[in-house]
């Protein structure tokens, strides 16, 4: 890898350090009596954000309800008009949420099911991910102004602080921005690439579920379900593994770099495994085919 590098991808981590974060001058002293205050703060605004969610989405449901119709209102519609029928329909579904409580039958109605400790323990485990997270990113010139690391996490930081947080992220983001611009100003001098990436080459979050290397041929078949591509399998023609670190299977897609190499291209992908581990995996070849399939897009069409 030239630009997209395990180092590049790292900075790239470091590039939204200050999104969410606020001003606050009782971060500046350690004060467990704080921290316990500010966490069961944001822990009661996560649960009635998600209570809240859970609550439209039933309702959500419901109102797609009122688009059936059984054969007694399609007969209605007939001998009335479909005005008469529809438009009350209409008003009723245009008032707000909080309006439509209770218009259902309670008996039909089924409760809102919300596991309140399931949602406090998912926010413990957040929590505890980003607390870690900021212990290995942060560089220890920032770390040893910062507190509480723990009011950190929940999004608190005294003004410098917060002003040391934000330059680093910027700096972080001009750096990831210029290994971009460098790799694309080599794509617009190979014609080749690009007409790979003009036909779907965009694999990034697919995950690679199975490689089978024969004589003269590399197969590297995808799970693209949490990609966006319809693209299931790579097959690579005369091909030479010239650096791979890990087995390629489970290993999730991140980035890539083609190049051409004299007559041959090489390919360069950097991949990430379950556990957070990253990944090289390096390729020569003559060409590479793209299997694409029928992939169920959902809310994305």
């Amino acid at each position: 890898m030239n630009y997209f590098t395990k180092e590049w991808y790292m900075t790239m981590q470091k590039t939204d350090l200050h999104f969410g974060l606020e001003k606050s001058r009782k971060a500046g002293k350690f004060s467990e009596e704080y921290f316990r205050k500010l966490y069961k703060r944001k822990l009661a605004e996560f649960i009635r954000f998600e209570r809240r969610m859970a609550e439209e989405s039933m309702y959500d449901s419901d109102l797609e309800e009122l688009e059936y119709f059984d054969e007694y209102e399609k007969e209605d519609i007939q001998r009335n008009g479909e005005d008469a029928v529809l438009k009350p329909l209409l008003i009723f579904a245009d008032q707000p949420v909080d309006l439509l409580e209770g218009v259902h039958d309670e008996e039909l109605k089924e409760p809102v099911v919300f596991d309140a400790e399931r949602h406090e323990a998912i926010f413990e485990e957040v929590f505890q991910e980003r607390l870690k997270s900021y212990e290995e990113i942060l560089p220890e010139k920032i770390r040893g102004r910062i507190a509480d690391l723990r009011v950190f996490t929940l999004g608190k930081a005294t003004g410098k602080v917060l002003k040391k947080v934000k330059k680093l992220s910027n700096r972080n983001n001009r750096k990831v921005e210029r290994a971009a611009r460098e790799y694309h100003k080599y794509l617009k001098k190979a014609k080749p690439i690009r007409k790979l990436y003009k036909d779907g080459f965009d694999l990034h979050d697919c995950r690679i579920t199975e490689v089978i290397s024969e004589k003269g041929k590399l197969t590297i078949d995808l799970d693209n379900s949490g990609g966006f591509t319809d693209v299931e399998r790579l097959v690579l023609l005369d091909p030479e593994i010239t650096l791979i670190e890990n087995e390629l299977s489970g290993f999730y897609w991140l980035y890539e770099e083609v190049y051409r190499k004299g007559d041959r291209y090489e390919l360069n992908v950097l991949l990430s495994g379950q556990d957070g581990i990253k990944s090289y995996f390096t390729v020569t070849y003559d060409k590479i085919l793209m299997v694409h399939g029928e992939k169920d897009w959902g809310d994305f069409e």
